[in-house]
């Protein structure tokens, strides 16, 4: 779920003060990345960065380069380098603390967040990535809070109320989320995840039709999302719908072979239906994928079957 943004800018024309070599090598270099040819591209900002070590741009456009290579430690290096020679370099903290997120230190992507929104406070974008590193320390108040603020600077953004109403669907504020998730339907009406996100909260809502409608739209925009079968089969289950549920999570397990959840409540559909064999066998397939979710269903239900 997370969608982090790399920036990207176009060249300043001052960079190539710095000379018209150097600025050449890191202009061409910044066209590869942009193009998504990240190797081609770091060899030519080497080379620029060889020429003239004092160029910032260069050291954060290399550090993309190396992030997208997965060389994250380098790419921080740079982004480092960076901010030496420009301390107020706000792009360059968010990339930092892009890299920071991905390698699971999430206190370290807020504080280059937060030191991003302190040099330019109106940065939607620095808001919104340091709501998304909140989410990954179960701080959704906080969240909420940065989303917002996202919101009121940028309101077009349908990943910013997408992410907000996940938020708040983690403070059971399923109402809220619903409008959020709402909002970003009327902005981006192909967002598969938001239709499923949606039908989680009305499902909590006990409002099973509404739910299922929003599973149905989401497979019809995504055929190759698990998640929106699983959790139409989740529906079904709650409805005593066991057969069209086993159906969901057939189609759910042969696009996600190893979703433990949808073995689990197959096994809970098989089992209603009075096929313990089968039921039995997804429990112990739940079992075998590292889980003790079914165990208490294996001890009371499967105890021939271990």
């Amino acid at each position: 779920m997370r969608k982090i943004a790399i920036l990207l800018p176009v060249l300043l024309l001052s960079l190539f003060c710095f000379g018209q070599t150097a600025g050449d090598y890191v202009k061409e270099g910044l066209e590869k990345c942009q193009n998504g040819e990240y190797a081609i591209g770091l060899d030519l900002l080497n080379k620029g960065i060889e020429l003239n070590p004092n160029i910032a741009e260069a050291y954060n456009y290399r550090g993309i380069a190396k992030k997208e290579l997965n060389d994250f430690q380098g790419a921080i290096a740079d982004y480092n380098k960076a901010i030496e020679i420009n301390p107020n370099y706000t792009k360059a903290y968010i990339n930092r603390g892009n890299v920071k997120s991905n390698l699971s230190d999430d206190s370290g992507a807020i504080a280059d967040y937060t030191k991003a929104i302190e040099i330019m406070p109106d940065s939607d974008i620095s808001y919104y990535c340091r709501g998304l590193s909140k989410i990954s320390l179960d701080d959704f108040e906080g969240a909420i809070r940065d989303f917002d603020q996202a919101i009121e600077i940028n309101p077009n953004n349908p990943d910013y109320t997408f992410n907000r109403g996940y938020a708040k669907s983690n403070k059971e504020d399923l109402v809220g989320s619903i409008s959020d998730f709402t909002k970003t339907i009327e902005k981006d009406s192909s967002n598969s995840d938001a239709y499923v996100f949606r039908g989680i909260s009305k499902s909590k809502l006990s409002d099973n039709v509404g739910a299922i409608n929003d599973f149905n739209r989401a497979i019809e925009l995504n055929q190759g999302n698990p998640y929106a079968y699983f959790f139409r089969g989740f529906t079904k289950n709650i409805d005593e719908e066991f057969q069209e549920a086993i159906d969901d999570y057939n189609r759910a397990l042969e696009i996600l072979p190893d979703y433990t959840d949808a073995y689990l409540n197959r096994g809970i559909a098989r089992y209603r239906l009075g096929l313990i064999d089968g039921a039995c066998a997804d429990w112990l397939k739940v079992k075998s994928l590292g889980s003790d979710e079914a165990n208490d269903r294996l001890d009371q239900y499967c105890k021939g079957y271990k």
